[in-house]
């Protein structure tokens, strides 16, 4: 799955994503002085890390997106890596494998040259896998965090961390009352330490759990992940193709606002979009899904997963240049529609999508269909309402 061995890495399963950043971010050797890069298209997890190295007087800083293309740009990314810092602890990048609301894989390369500056880096991965390839004998970051549930659909929303041995050694320390934790020691070649590690919040995850997952990954291997890679590649691309070209009754407006780029390149699984009334306002993404779900189309709704990318999208007078985007104060207005494509995807989905949001050209379909909603939850309200009586 990852093209390296246990020799290379130590895995630690956490019992949710968000734990996977918690456990990196309170044990990361920040000190007074030491740089965080962020970039702005980082998940909103990243809090945890930028709130921890506050604490510990480190210092926080944004890596911006090009506002045109939503990629890291040279002109961006590159006099950041080099500047010099005076301290003793290592520095550390968070940087996304790919965009959890655009989709746009970022390039690997990055890992290299931050390291090349000496630079560690916390590679994100969560949206990457499994229908990209992670090369881990080429690119080798000092973390990897991700998500189970997005690479085996298995409801248990199980995270890992994977923690390159030259880098540090992991141990795990569980108290009684309070949130097991991990402590890292950097270079400690004397000491190899576990392959691997569990860590809960709150109960054990049943044994069950663990053979899911295992067969899950066994299952992945057995379809291929160069073969998933390249058919959702060409799903992504008819797809986009096709929301890009829909227009309203009249051939003038646009009927969807993709957000996802347009070219093969760099794109990944996700495409993010907005369908549009005539008078160019957006319908509401919590209406799209529940239409959606009425024709068996499974689709999400982007709010507050990614702020950094929300807020460029968003209203330009909100715009932000500065890590306030990642501060729990704020909050984006910014909603969109997401369609995840995954290893068991084929034409007939991408087709039906396509279908489904052709019917809002129809200038009667959008009142038509809250009408029929609306009498769908009287309904089931009389009903429960005699049930009770």
């Amino acid at each position: 799955m990852f093209n390296t061995a246990k020799s290379a890495y130590s895995v630690v399963f956490t019992t949710s994503f968000r734990t996977a950043y918690r456990l990196v971010a309170n044990a990361y050797p920040f000190r007074k002085g030491s740089p965080l890069l962020v970039c702005q298209d980082n998940h909103a997890c990243v809090r945890q890390l930028i709130n921890s190295a506050v604490n510990l007087g480190a210092q926080p800083i944004l890596a911006p997106l090009g506002e045109n293309d939503l990629c890291m740009t040279e002109s961006n990314l590159k006099p950041l890596l080099k500047r010099r810092f005076f301290h003793r602890s290592g520095s550390l990048v968070v940087y996304p494998a790919q965009s959890n609301i655009t989709g746009i894989r970022h390039s690997l390369e990055w890992i290299l040259r931050a390291q090349k500056f000496n630079w560690q880096v916390l590679l994100d991965v969560s949206t990457f896998l499994p229908t990209s390839q992670l090369d881990l004998s080429h690119y080798q970051p000092d973390f990897v965090v991700g998500s189970f549930e997005n690479m085996v659909e298995y409801p248990s929303g199980m995270g890992y961390v994977l923690v390159k041995r030259s880098s540090f050694c992991v141990s795990v320390y569980r108290f009684p009352e309070a949130d097991s934790t991990i402590t890292l020691i950097p270079k400690a070649p004397e000491w190899r330490g576990e392959d691997y590690h569990i860590v809960c919040e709150d109960e054990s995850p049943p044994l069950l759990l663990f053979a899911s997952i295992n067969f899950g990954l066994q299952h992945l291997q057995t379809l291929g992940l160069g073969l998933i890679d390249q058919r959702v590649k060409v799903l992504v691309h008819w797809i986009v193709h096709n929301l890009k070209s829909l227009r309203h009754e009249d051939e003038f407006w646009h009927l969807v606002n993709v957000y996802s780029p347009f070219t093969e390149k760099n794109r990944g699984n996700i495409i993010s979009f907005n369908v549009l009334e005539n008078s160019g306002e957006h319908v509401k993404p919590t209406l799209v899904k529940k239409l959606a779900a009425k024709y068996r189309i499974a689709l999400g709704v982007a709010t507050c997963i990614n702020p950094g990318v929300a807020n460029l999208l968003g209203s330009p007078k909100e715009r932000k240049r500065n890590l306030g985007v990642f501060s729990e104060r704020y909050s984006s207005r910014f909603t969109c529609v997401q369609v995840s494509l995954g290893p068991i995807s084929n034409f007939e989905d991408a087709y039906r999508l396509v279908q489904f949001l052709l019917q809002f050209r129809n200038p009667e379909f959008v009142p038509t269909q809250l009408t029929k909603l609306k009498e769908q939850t009287l309904s089931v309200q009389t009903a429960l309402r005699r049930q009770s009586i």
